[in-house]
């Protein structure tokens, strides 16, 4: 898939960019000890994108900050 520098930058002024939480678990004790944000796209007409339908267009752009300040501010 192909987005443009100004529509990737629409996206995350929309918060059309959600956090999803995976939790990092002790192989040895089986606690949880932390968590891994993963970056999904609740795209208008394409439904939920996984990162890797947008992450190339959103690192060639230089937009990863950016994307990154628009996820935090969701937590």
């Amino acid at each position: 898939m192909h987005f443009s520098a100004f529509r990737l930058q629409q996206a995350i002024r929309n918060r059309e960019f959600t956090p999803f939480y995976q939790p990092i678990v002790c192989a040895t004790g089986g606690e949880v000890v932390g968590c891994e944000m993963l970056a999904r796209w609740l795209h208008p007409q394409k439904g939920l994108l996984s990162a890797g339908n947008f992450i190339p267009a959103i690192e060639a752009t230089g937009l990863g900050g950016a994307l990154l300040r628009g996820l935090a501010d969701e937590v």
